[in-house]
């Protein structure tokens, strides 16, 4: 009996020492975007950037939670406006000359190993994406583009943050700069009941049959990148940007290993990477 209850209380005390050892190691973060509008037809054509036509991957993405009412924080719950912190900046980028603020947004999150970390969705104007059931994949949770939304301005993707030694930022971002295509329509003809023929619905013509169709025109931002707490960094395109930075939240948010001074020269310096865009 005594060798019984030896077990069991070994048992319990390994659960408890496991389990407060996970809750220590369980790091929650702030995160907060700024992504924004700065191309011209000459950016554009500078660098010869091509076309990206592959969507990012939403098959284990989550999306923010905007209607969280309780006091406790949930994970991925959309920061208020006066928990962001980069006002400042975004006002400076919208003031400025050839800068459109697309999307300014940030969330709280458990950040977790690479293995583990989750991909959160993110978008600029209406939900470019549609939840649910689909064929073979319903019941799986996974998203899939809509096109007809995405025929529209707009940024969407998703960022993904992790920790491992240090943290992380991935971020799969796609800029959606459609385009107005000219094509040559034939001239009406008539239908049987002596009306002319219906223009097909993705073609816009006069009555001439001077016609354009919208086709999507994406650029790709795909990066990955080693970050400090606390520290804001600038990621450029062509055609658009974003400001990202990631604050400890909370008591739980043991402050991670700094990536030592050495390695600094990796990321742009932060008088280029940070102040040119809103200055």
């Amino acid at each position: 009996m005594k060798q019984l209850l030896t077990i069991l209380l070994v048992s319990m005390l390994f659960t408890t020492t496991a389990s407060q050892a996970a809750d220590e190691e369980l790091r929650w973060y702030e995160v907060e975007l700024i992504i924004f509008d700065h191309h011209s037809q000459e950016s554009l054509d500078s660098e010869k950037w091509p076309l990206d036509n592959t969507l990012p991957q939403f098959d284990s993405a989550v999306s923010l939670v905007t209607d969280h009412e309780g006091q406790t924080p949930v994970a991925f719950e959309v920061l208020g406006p006066n928990e962001l912190h980069l006002a400042p900046e975004a006002k400076r980028l919208a003031a400025k000359s050839g800068y459109r603020v697309l999307l300014h947004t940030g969330w709280r999150q458990p950040v977790l190993e690479r293995t583990q970390a989750q991909p959160v969705i993110i978008y600029s104007g209406a939900n470019p994406l549609q939840a649910g059931p689909s064929g073979d994949d319903a019941g799986t949770g996974k998203f899939e583009a809509d096109e007809q939304s995405l025929a529209t301005e707009q940024v969407f993707g998703t960022i993904t943050v992790a920790i491992n030694r240090y943290l992380h930022i991935s971020a799969d971002l796609i800029f959606n700069l459609p385009q107005q295509t000219p094509v040559e329509m034939p001239p009406a003809q008539e239908g049987p009941d002596g009306k002319a023929s219906d223009t097909p619905p993705d073609v816009a013509a006069s009555p001439t049959q001077a016609a354009t169709i919208t086709t999507p025109r994406y650029y790709a931002l795909r990066e990955t990148r080693r970050m400090r707490s606390k520290e804001l960094h600038y990621f450029d395109h062509p055609a658009f940007g974003m400001l990202a930075v990631i604050r400890p939240y909370g008591q739980a948010a043991a402050p991670e290993k700094q990536p030592p001074a050495v390695d600094a020269p990796e990321e742009a310096p932060a008088e280029d990477s940070v102040t040119s865009p809103a200055d």
